[in-house]
């Protein structure tokens, strides 16, 4: 029997080179790559995809945080300009607003130490 020369059973009884054979095996495995380069690729753009989209949810949940806070301190200053001077109910609300961001970052910085 020549050694270059090999039986496949899923062509019947015909005699393929053995090169052939390596060249299908290499043609497959090269199909079998790119498959899954292009499985990985998709896998990697849905999660990305995912990661923008909460992002985006977790971005406009602080923006509506920051405007309900302005808001607050808004209505603060109207319930406190009835019992006090206008320009005084503005001041005392920064002021507060000043401290509470003060104690927000030494309790940050606290806690990343």
């Amino acid at each position: 029997m020549d050694t270059h020369l090999i039986a496949r059973a899923d062509r019947g009884d015909t005699v393929v080179p053995v090169g052939a054979l390596l060249a299908d095996v290499a043609e497959h495995t090269q199909a079998i790559v790119r498959t899954e380069v292009r499985l990985a690729v998709a896998q990697a753009r849905a999660e990305v995809t995912e990661g923008v989209r909460r992002v985006s949810l977790i971005g406009a949940g602080g923006v509506l945080a920051v405007v309900s806070v302005v808001l607050l301190l808004i209505a603060g200053i109207f319930a406190l300009s009835t019992v006090m001077v206008a320009w005084g109910a503005v001041l005392l609300a920064a002021g507060a607003a000043f401290l509470l961001s003060v104690a927000l970052l030494v309790a940050a910085r606290g806690a990343r130490t």
